[in-house]
């Protein structure tokens, strides 16, 4: 049965907002919009490709004020009660009901698949969290101004930072901030890189089902993410012949601009170089702003164009014969910000949602070693009182042999039952507790503390020791109240290789690591120049998060350094360390959730 024909939408209230604005959306800054002078432009399209209007690309300049404002802006809310802030997010809310209409047809007009209810919901969420913060994160303290990386429209409301890649997102951010001037908080949106996630298909999947949420993912929902298709072995042909099928007729796709269509046209170049064959729902056409979507068969793992993939509708396709494959494969991407798994076998799909997107001597491997280099750092006293001793000083290599020996023994510590980690950590509390005096004395004479505070740090390291032995098996996920059908869990999981260099004036030692039941490995201690340690762990890819105690300039370094891979980052400045308490309790909630990573699995049900 074939369908009538259907009436293009004209969605008046959008294109009304935009004429209003003369079709040129600047900058929103501190609460309005400007248009600074000398900037280039960007011509924002519909999905047929039509220039709707034109938007600014933001300069260093911009980002400067954006950055002041955010501070503005950081002060004034610092200082609203709960109620407060509560009250702000949900004003909000009525502010979104009120300009519901004209948000929806600026979705419709670029065909993105947000919502003002889903707007709606998510500021509900955080304004009861708003409510109770002093009840359930009363110790917690705040980061600061946030750069907030993202596209979606629900995020554009509290958006620093855009990039000109989201080419469909600024008019339903730029709205949303003109409806919510005048609260007396400053906001900005200036100009990141989209994302890319795997779409696993297994052989036990409903084929039919796959290929047409692939389809709609990849093709007709608009995002900044990427999807790379995993298939398994015995059923590439059947997924091939029904996206021939499915991909028939689908119109070209518009791109932000010409510089992007050079970008597709040279990813699709070196693919069909590397041996690639195309699937294409038409032919391309010979210049403009628009790329038909195009499926990049028998691409390999390690082309640039699976790892940074370009903007535009391409869809690289790998094959995979085990299950542990599929997961190598998903977690190849360093900037996943999620996953779609394919399969009737439900056993199957949770066990790969949750392997998805994961002389002083030094101490790697369950052992003391000396470093690579032979080298050595004088250990003086406090107040020039002559070498304590040497220790050796370690280097890239000596970060590599350490991540390497972290990572063979991960696997088998995350199976170990909470009772059994648990274990191992008391043997540790057990093994300090032995030596205290010892380690005190060695605290006093390193630092220059008194001989009481140095036992104090003993002490509290015992008891820090203890608490976490006896979370092990009380910190658990839950299940998610989900807004459509199925149901949904949560769980924490370790957030892999962490890196941390600690402050000078708390030390940790490895003497007592040989005597306890932590496996070999798991924790490493290496010593040498602070600056160098740095760099060779911001530049080591396997190593998924640095906590760093030290100067502002190292903190900077780090911001900088650790983007490509990115890493978490837990930064600690020198100038700020009077301030923290790391006796306090909340000190241990903290740590924990810079430990961690939350993995939500949503099951759908007819």
């Amino acid at each position: 049965m074939e369908s009538g024909p259907t009436s293009t939408p004209t969605y008046p209230n959008a294109q009304a907002w935009l004429d209003h604005h003369s079709r040129s959306l600047g900058l929103f800054i501190n609460g309005k919009f400007v248009l600074p002078a000398d900037r280039q432009s960007c011509s924002l399209t519909d999905s047929s490709g039509s220039v709707i209007c034109s938007t600014v690309c933001a300069e260093d300049d911009d980002i400067s004020q954006c950055a002041s404002s955010a501070a503005d802006g950081y002060q004034v809310w610092s200082e609203l009660t709960c109620r407060q802030r509560a009250d702000v997010l949900l004003r909000l809310v009525g502010i979104v009901g009120q300009h519901g209409q004209c948000v929806s047809e600026l979705c419709g007009l670029c065909g993105a698949s947000c919502s003002p209810s889903t707007v709606v919901r998510l500021l509900q969420y955080y304004g009861s969290w708003a409510q109770l913060r002093d009840a359930f994160i009363g110790g917690w303290k705040p980061l600061g101004e946030v750069w907030w990386r993202s596209s979606s429209l629900m995020t554009a409301l509290f958006i620093l930072y855009f990039s000109k890649s989201y080419q469909h997102w600024p008019w339903n951010g730029a709205l949303l901030c003109e409806a919510a001037a005048g609260w007396g908080i400053p906001v900005s949106v200036s100009v990141c890189v989209g994302s890319s996630c795997p779409f696993i298909v297994f052989d036990t999947a409903d084929i039919d089902s796959a290929v047409d949420g692939l389809i709609e993912a990849a093709f007709r929902t608009k995002t900044d993410v990427h999807w790379v298709l995993c298939v398994q072995e015995r059923v590439v042909e059947s997924v091939l012949a029904r996206l021939r099928l499915r991909m028939a007729g689908l119109k070209c796709l518009a791109l932000s601009g010409d510089e992007d269509r050079l970008l597709v046209d040279a990813a699709v170049q070196e693919a069909q170089q590397q041996g690639a064959t195309l699937i294409q729902s038409c032919t391309p056409p010979s210049s403009g702003a628009q790329y038909p979507p195009t499926v990049l068969c028998k691409s390999a793992p390690s082309s640039p164009f699976v790892v940074s993939p370009p903007p535009g509708p391409l869809l690289p396709l790998l094959a995979f014969r085990s299950s542990n494959e599929a997961v190598a494969l998903g977690n190849h991407t360093p900037h996943g910000q999620a996953a779609s798994i394919w399969t009737e076998d439900l056993t199957l799909a949770l066990e790969t949602a949750k392997s998805a997107p994961k002389h002083y001597l030094q101490f790697v491997g369950g052992k003391p070693c000396k470093s690579v280099s032979g080298g050595s750092v004088a250990v003086e006293a406090p107040g020039g009182g002559g070498v304590l001793g040497y220790c050796p000083e370690g280097g890239r290599k000596d970060v590599r042999n350490a991540v390497e020996a972290a990572s063979k023994v991960q696997p088998g510590w995350m199976k170990k039952s909470p009772s059994a980690r648990a274990q191992s950590l008391n043997s540790l509390a057990k093994g300090l507790d032995a030596r205290r005096r010892d380690l005190a004395a060695s605290v006093s004479a390193q630092t220059g503390v008194s001989l009481d505070e140095a036992e104090k740090e003993v002490e509290l390291s015992i008891v820090r020791l203890g608490d976490w032995a006896a979370y092990c098996d009380k910190l658990k996920g839950g299940s998610l109240p989900m807004p459509q059908s199925g149901f949904a869990i949560s769980v924490p999981e370790a957030v892999g290789v962490v890196g941390v260099l600690l402050p000078d004036n708390n030390p940790l030692y490895s003497l007592v690591l040989q005597a306890c039941d932590l496996p070999a490995g798991l924790v490493s201690i290496l010593t040498g120049r602070r600056d160098q340690l740095t760099a060779a762990l911001a530049n080591h890819s396997v190593i998924k998060a640095l906590w760093y105690w030290g100067s502002p300039e190292g903190c900077q370094y780090l911001q900088h350094t650790c983007t490509s891979p990115l890493k978490t980052l837990c930064l600690f400045s020198q100038k700020n360390e009077e301030e923290a308490d790391w006796t306090h309790p909340s000190i241990m909630e903290e740590m924990w959730r810079n430990a961690v990573e939350w993995k939500s699995i949503w099951i759908p049900t007819a």
